[in-house]
């Protein structure tokens, strides 16, 4: 059978022998036999009951109480050995978890004692050491399924003992049988048989009991078989869940010990942070006195020398000098307090910004801490209720912890790139915004720049306009007297040399710009160089003024002294008193000023730690509240596992309970069908043994007979004090089932209240956090109040802090020349790019118009290369042209006016190329940063552009009247030769050649509009 427990096969079998002789066999998986010798007459006997002589019932029960315990009873010993090592090994390595698991919560409290903000560490720990509590109370549980399973294992023993007992029984009856058989007489069989017949109906009636009973104790055993297969798979089961539990467990309490020590590196770091720039704020301090230590020892020698050289001026002027020095060592004392206070408000900033940023590192960091917390806890409450589950879903308790664990890195990943990704997206939003700002910059150059050439355009329009009409007009006018065309190959070949030179000038222009750009920075190169000699050299001569002064100070002291000594010691004593009076006049003064500002440096700090001491508790109150949102998020996830736990212990024990009920059933089947097949066995052999007894005629049938009734109701008395003893241990294990319900029960209400008591101490905790952080902030501010008030100085301090102020005059006077100096330095450059970002808007515009020249240039010049294509065709036509030229002057008129019409039409054609290429500046501006260096060379060129503008307008201009004196001298020879010849001519098929001559004069006379 499952589980290694031995299996015995009892077989009762008849064995007929060749001799006639026959002996029943009794086996324990057939290889016991017990055989018996009969009598001559081989008659048949009985193994229906158990039957035994006056002297053996002794024998018989001591055999039989016996057997069971040297054979059946050990198998259930050997495993309930095997089981309670297996349950010491588990119980032993719990408590070695348990124990291993203790230190980490020691030294979490111990971190917890040293800094405040690692309470909810704590709190986590103290929820790892609820799970391993759990984990040792299940433990415990699986400790009650192996003494359940024990029990059964001894129930199933004891059980087999019985049959064992009963199998004994049947053999020593037949046995018994077979020996009373050999006895039975001829003479008494007749009554021997009248007995057993009356005997036989009592013996069926006792057959059908016991073989009731055989059937309901083999239907115990297969249910107590099949129970001790159920408890088996649940301790395996039971303890496959508590090892994964553990192991969960551990790598949980690793998790937290790394969060632990990542944490408290963090708050090193802070704190390490912290006190560099407490250190760093001490030094400036210490700094900041030593130097006004020694400015005023600078002041005190400097105002001695000036007292010493004003005794050289007499009484009435050292008075005077003295009130001036007094008034300036006044400024120089209010000047350098505003320093001193400037600084000490950029110390209290400086200190501000460091704990502001501080606490915000540290709210990240316990905001951090905490949601990593939640996720472990709520990681925690799945695995517990995973646990008690564990019994029915272990491979899908596994995967769905796998799933989540998953889900945690994944998180856990995510949340590690979101501060990677803020930061990529607002590096990206800044670059967008810039890109934006450039956008619309560009956006709106190019709607200033769009609206000047429309601007330029309706001029350039209107001109077109007025020059097409007055080419019109002089078309018209001197159509007339149109001469000839002999002229046009000359002026053609005078115009290309001039637009080739214009060409070259143009180019000579842009390197001329370029080299003009180049000196220019240049020049700016050696302007700047010149200014920092200047600067230097301006600093020399303050070194060279500073010494000087020093020179003449220590000059005037020696002739102090040695006037001093001429003078007499009277005159000295007057003035040291007089001195000493100023002195202390001065004294009180500045006591005074120094109390006043001390007390509104006093009032500021005050404001300043109201204002820090208001916003660290708006910052407690918001994380209180998230630590109350925090503790009712875990309450309910809590509530919700107590939930589903009570549902699984319900459900469990709604199957446990059905489980025993149908083992019950499934037991009274199998005793029931066992114990009738028993019966039937029974009958059959009860039914041949008095058929043999019949025929062998025992004479002392009758005395057996009342052995065999006594053994009978002995053996029937045994099978119901067995079905008794094992209908006691069914209800045992119905009681025991009861208990391990309401077991259950109490580890549901023990988990309630060890939840209550977690919520406790997490409220606890966040209090103690709260207050701890409390303490905190308040003990830096003490400290910080401590290093940054000011102690105050000896009277001679203000003095001391005045007279450096004469020093201090010197040294701003310094810092005011270079300030001034570097202002105009400032305002030259700022001036210089002024006007270079106007000289490259000129520049601009002059590129766009020279770009639009150029290209009136290139259409002039493929026009002109038309026009000399078609003079050439003209000149071998003219002669038939001549004649045709009255005949076509309609034609010409009508041809002129469809010329001027076109032209408006290109002209208008141009203006919307005009407003495309307007619209194209948008994403022309993106490459204005290429076009820098030429726009700047393009404003040096800017007056040789439009020098060069004004000479191609006059170049053109004169073109132009070259052109109209040309077309006269060919209009008045058309002319002539028309007189000349005869006027038949003028429909010939030489009058297209006229009209194409007089349409490629038109034609040109629009060009040249078009370039005005």
């Amino acid at each position: 059978m499952a589980g290694g427990l031995p299996t015995h096969y009892f077989v009762v079998k008849p064995i007929d022998p060749p001799c006639g002789k026959r002996s029943i066999q009794v086996g324990k998986e057939g290889k016991r036999e017990v055989s018996q010798q009969p009598s001559a007459t081989a008659i048949r006997k009985p193994a229906a009951s158990v039957f035994t002589s006056s002297a053996s019932p002794r024998a018989a029960s001591t055999t039989t109480a016996r057997a069971p315990t040297s054979t059946t009873a050990k198998p259930p010993a050997s495993t309930s050995s095997s089981a309670k090592p297996a349950a010491a090994g588990l119980v032993a390595e719990t408590r070695k978890r348990l124990s291993s698991a203790a230190p980490s919560t020691g030294s979490t409290s111990s971190a917890t004692a040293k800094h405040a903000p690692r309470a909810s560490l704590t709190s986590t720990t103290s929820h790892a050491s609820s799970s391993a509590a759990a984990a040792a109370e299940s433990a415990k549980e699986i400790e009650d399924l192996k003494s359940k399973l024990a029990a059964s294992e001894a129930d199933i023993a004891e059980l087999r003992a019985q049959k064992t007992e009963l199998e004994q029984n049947l053999a020593e009856l037949a046995r018994k049988a077979d020996d009373v058989e050999d006895g039975v007489q001829d003479t008494t069989r007749q009554e021997h048989n009248e007995a057993l017949e009356a005997l036989k109906g009592q013996h069926a009636t006792e057959l059908d009991a016991l073989g009731k009973q055989m059937a309901e104790v083999q239907e115990k055993l297969t249910v107590a078989e099949s129970d001790l297969e159920a408890h088996k798979a649940q301790l395996a089961d039971a303890t496959n869940a508590r090892q994964s539990a553990e192991a969960e467990l551990a790598s949980l309490n690793k998790a937290l010990e790394a969060l632990e020590a990542e944490h408290q590196v963090k708050l090193n770091e802070s704190d390490v942070n912290l006190k560099g720039a407490q250190e760093a704020q001490a030094a400036e301090l210490e700094s900041i006195q030593t130097r006004l230590s020694e400015q005023h020892e600078a002041a005190i020698s400097a105002l001695e020398a000036k007292h010493l050289t004003q005794l050289q001026d007499g009484n009435a002027g050292l008075t005077a000098v003295h009130e001036k020095a007094i008034s300036e060592m006044k400024a120089s004392h209010d000047s350098a307090m505003a320093e001193l206070q400037r600084k000490l408000d950029d110390l209290t900033a400086t200190q501000a910004d460091l704990e502001s940023a501080h606490e915000k590192k540290y709210a990240e960091e316990t905001e951090l801490a905490t949601t990593r917390m939640a996720a472990l806890e709520a990681e925690i409450a799945g695995l517990k209720t995973r646990l008690q589950e564990a019994g029915q879903a272990a491979e899908s308790a596994k995967a769905e912890h796998e799933a989540k664990s998953q889900v945690v890195e994944e998180l856990s990943a995510e949340v590690a790139k979101l501060p990677a990704e803020l930061e990529k997206a607002q590096t990206e939003a800044a670059a967008s915004a810039a890109a934006l700002a450039d956008l619309q910059e560009a956006v709106d150059t190019a709607r200033a720049k769009a609206s000047e050439a429309e601007a330029t355009l309706e001029k350039t329009k209107v001109r077109h306009d007025e020059e097409l009409q007055k080419v019109t007009k002089d078309l018209r006018a001197e159509i007339e007297s149109l001469k000839g065309d002999a002229l046009f190959k000359q002026k053609y070949d005078e115009l290309e040399p001039e637009h080739k030179a214009l060409t070259a000038s143009y180019a000579d222009a842009t390197e001329s710009h370029a080299k003009a750009l180049a000196a220019a920075e240049a020049e700016h190169k050696a302007t700047l160089k010149v200014l920092e000699e200047k600067e230097a050299e301006h600093q020399k001569n303050l070194d060279v003024l500073g010494a000087a002064t020093a020179e003449k100070i220590e000059s005037a002291k020696d002739a102090a002294r040695k006037e001093a000594t001429n003078a007499g010691f009277q005159e000295l004593e007057s003035l040291k008193a007089s001195h000493a009076a100023q002195i202390e006049l001065l004294k009180g003064e500045s006591q005074d000023s120094h109390r006043k500002e001390l007390d509104a440096l006093k009032a500021t700090y005050e404001e300043a730690l109201a204002e820090l001491k208001a916003s660290h508790s708006r910052a407690l109150e918001a994380l209180q509240q998230s630590t109350d949102a925090e503790q009712e998020r875990l309450a309910s996830d809590h509530a919700s596992a107590l939930e589903d736990s009570k549902k699984s212990s319900t459900a469990e024990i709604e199957r446990l309970a059905s489980m025993h009920a149908a083992a019950l059933e499934s037991a009274k089947k199998a005793l029931e069908e066992d114990h009738s097949s028993a019966i039937v066995e029974l009958t059959a052999t009860h039914n041949k043994a008095l058929d043999a007894l019949k025929a062998s005629g025992v004479a002392d049938a009758q005395s057996q007979i009342d052995d065999l009734q006594s053994k009978h109701a002995s053996a029937v008395s045994a099978l119901v004090a067995e079905h008794e003893v094992s209908t006691t241990a069914l209800s045992d294990q119905v009681s025991s089932l009861s208990e391990s319900n309401a077991a259950l029960k109490r580890t549901v209400a023990r988990v309630e209240e060890e939840s209550n008591k977690l919520q406790e101490e997490i409220q606890s905790l966040s209090q103690q956090l709260a207050h701890e952080k409390m303490e905190r902030f308040t003990a830096q501010a003490e400290l910080d109040a401590a290093k940054t008030v000011k102690p105050e100085t000896a009277e001679t301090d203000a003095l001391t802090e005045q007279i450096a102020a004469l020093t201090q005059s010197l040294e701003e006077e310094r810092a005011s020349a270079k300030e001034s100096r570097e202002k105009a330095v400032a305002e030259l450059i700022a001036s210089h790019q002024e006007e270079l970002a106007k000289v490259g808007k000129m520049s601009s515009e002059t590129e766009a118009e020279l770009g639009s020249t150029k290209y009136d240039l290139e259409l002039t010049k493929k026009e002109l290369e038309t026009y000399q294509l078609k003079a050439v065709a003209n000149a071998k036509t003219s002669e038939a042209d001549y004649k045709d030229m009255h005949d076509s002057m309609t034609q010409i008129v009508e041809e002129a006016q469809r010329k001027a019409e076109e032209a408006e039409k290109r002209a208008q054609d141009e203006a919307a190329e005009k407003t495309r290429l307007a619209e194209e500046l948008g994403a022309i501006d993106q490459k204005v940063e290429e076009a820098e260096a030429r726009f700047e060379e393009a404003a040096k060129l800017q007056d040789v552009a439009a020098n060069q503008v004004a000479e191609s307008d006059r170049k053109v201009a004169e073109l132009l009247a070259q052109l109209k004196v040309r077309d006269a001298e060919l209009a008045e020879a058309q002319t002539r030769w028309a007189g000349s010849k005869a006027r038949g001519l003028a429909g010939s098929r030489h009058a297209n050649g006229a009209n194409e001559d007089i349409t490629a004069t038109a034609g040109r006379d629009e060009v040249a509009a078009e370039v005005d």
